[in-house]
């Protein structure tokens, strides 16, 4: 990267400093400042603990050890960028992590208007740092326009006694005191003057920001207002919200689609905790339960937690009636798309005729369960080339002497359409199987296991040998044998322990990051050659592109999402736990 783009990229984050207008020794919240009719809103004031977060050793070599920047290290890169970041040392008196707490200290508003203008507050905590800053960004930009013959692309001007700077024609800017004004427009910047001067409707007075700021709450340390009233007037966002109809998705994200079409507010509010990011999100969006798929989404005893199994990589939990669900399909879904019908055809052969929601899935406790594991390859079979996580579906039975017959049917008649298909392609079958684990017998099928030399990067189809148990009224369906002995393990403590779900949550999700980088790097040569195909990448990105995708992950820890409903409002919480470099 040439130095003029790296100045030119210092310049577009300090180009939010420029122009002095009479400073102020009280200045009010910067939502007074702003005009009101924001499509959306952002309101930073936690910025303490978010920038001891992002500034923390930890963030900082999390950061440096990514592929892109190893390799900028590597071409002398990254040279540049420290001397650019040094003359900003020099130049301010101070280094750049104490810059940017004092600069940003104060804290950031952002608002966007239905007109596209966008405008930006940063309050900074030292008016002299930032007034430092100032010149000397105004100074180095002027010097590179001049470079360019292009000297009067920086200039200033007045507006009722308010100085304002521009850097080019799509963005402007002011310093009142110690409060930066950046708007992309040079008259959205003498909107802010004129409200500050004779008053008016402000950002503060807005009804959804008012009610966002309320939602968020005292704690968080930031938040996201959404003018869903006004962003719905948008043709393409009403659009996308009115196409949201796919029966999967409607049944696992009960009624989110259909509050957000009812919302007039949407609101995210973030929380750090040191290496703990939350997200929360809270539609005003009531839905009629009638007409929706939310009045499937039970909350009375709520989602139970994920089961727990070694190699745990992923685990989903909903409460749900499908059995209503299912028997409101027409309603509910009245174009049947060619996917739904060969579903229920399909189902119509397992369970011999019958019907799926009344003889069927009414037979099942609400509870459902889904969750993937590492695997643990038998030696005598060997370790696929391309390795697939083990799954599995766990339910409980209402009448489990009835209907796990019922099941076991279907089951076998599953695996026996799993061999007539692939013997037509003259490839090798399941063998089923009733082995016992404890004081269960379960069903598997398994593949006969390869020849010796065949088992060094072994067939895909060895990812998988399916399993049926039903230990103690459990219904569970297993990609795996393996999981499937683990699951009867995990199920019977369960079954010995008061089982109770969360309360008020519908829907549940975790994900440990480590371990699902520990499988994307397991198949890593795959991930490569798919990514030169599909993205039409050398090797060389391919591969820069995997590995970045496997460093984030890795960091990302034990993450969690929690779906609730409340007097028919609908709640999202979002948790991550970093794993950052040891400090």
């Amino acid at each position: 990267m040439s130095r003029s783009r790296l100045i030119g990229a210092a310049l577009l984050m300090a180009a939010v400093l420029t122009a002095h207008v009479s400073a102020a020794d009280d200045l009010p919240p910067a939502s007074q400042w702003l005009p009101a009719g924001a499509l959306l809103a952002v309101e930073v004031s936690g910025t303490a603990d978010v920038l001891d977060l992002a500034l923390s050793d930890g963030m900082i070599d999390t950061v440096s050890a990514m592929p892109p920047l190893q390799q900028k290290k590597q071409d002398g890169g990254l040279d540049q960028f420290k001397t650019i970041v040094g003359y900003f040392e020099a130049n301010l008196g101070t280094d750049w992590k104490t810059a940017a707490r004092t600069l940003l200290g104060g804290g950031v508003t952002l608002a966007l208007y239905p007109d596209k203008t966008v405008l930006l507050i940063v309050d900074s905590k030292d008016a002299a740092l930032l007034e430092e800053l100032r010149e000397f960004t105004t100074t180095v930009a002027k010097g590179e326009a001049a470079k360019k013959g292009n000297a009067d692309s920086i200039r200033s001007g007045e507006y009722r006694g308010a100085t304002g700077w521009t850097f080019g024609d799509k963005e402007a800017h002011a310093v009142v005191g110690n409060r930066l004004i950046v708007a992309n427009k040079s008259d959205a910047l003498k909107r802010v003057v004129d409200l500050r001067e004779d008053g008016g409707a402000a950002l503060a007075d807005q009804a959804e920001y008012k009610a966002a700021k309320a939602a968020a709450g005292p704690k968080a340390d930031a938040f996201l207002m959404v003018n869903m009233g006004a962003l719905k007037q948008v043709p393409n966002v009403q659009k996308g919200l009115d196409n949201v109809g796919n029966p999967v998705g409607s049944l696992l994200l009960a009624g989110v689609a259909d509050s957000l079409r009812a919302a007039n507010l949407l609101t995210l509010a973030l929380d750090v905790d040191g290496d703990t990011i939350s997200l929360a999100a809270v539609s005003d969006g009531k839905v009629d339960a009638a007409k929706s798929s939310v009045a499937f989404a039970k909350t009375d005893g709520g989602a139970l937690p994920n089961l727990k199994v070694p190699g745990f990589l992923a685990g989903f939990s909903f409460c749900r009636d499908l059995h209503s669900f299912y028997a409101a399909k027409d309603d509910l879904f009245p174009e049947r798309t060619g996917g739904l019908i060969f579903f229920e055809n399909m189902m119509g052969i397992f369970f011999s005729g019958r019907d799926l929601a009344d003889d069927v899935l009414s037979e099942t406790e609400p509870e459902i369960r889904v969750l993937a594991a590492r695997q643990k390859y038998d030696e005598e079979i060997g370790t696929p080339k391309t390795q697939i996580p083990a799954f599995a579906a766990v339910l409980r039975m209402k009448n489990p002497e009835k209907f796990s017959l019922v099941m076991e049917e279907a089951w076998q008649k599953a695996v026996g359409l799993v061999n007539f298909t692939r013997g037509q392609k003259a490839e090798p079958g399941l063998i089923i199987d009733r082995p016992t684990h404890g004081d269960t017998q379960f069903t598997v099928a398994r593949f006969a296991a390869p020849k010796v030399e065949e088992r060094t990067d072994a067939d895909v189809r060895f990812n998988f040998n399916p399993a049926l148990a039903m230990p103690d009224g459990y219904l569970i369906l297993s990609s795996t044998e393996g999981l499937a002995r683990d699951l009867i393990d995990a199920v019977k403590k369960e079954a010995s322990e008061t089982l109770a779900g969360i309360d008020e949550v519908h829907s549940l999700a975790e994900v440990d990051g480590t371990s699902v980088a520990t499988i994307l790097l397991a198949n890593r040569e795959q991930l490569v050659r798919n990514n030169m195909i599909e993205e039409g990448n050398s090797r060389d990105q391919a591969e820069m592109a995997i590995d970045s995708l496997v460093a984030i992950v890795s960091h990302l820890g034990r993450t969690k999402f929690e779906i609730r409903n409340e007097s028919g409002a609908t709640q999202a919480r979002f948790v991550i736990e970093l794993k950052l470099a040891a400090k």
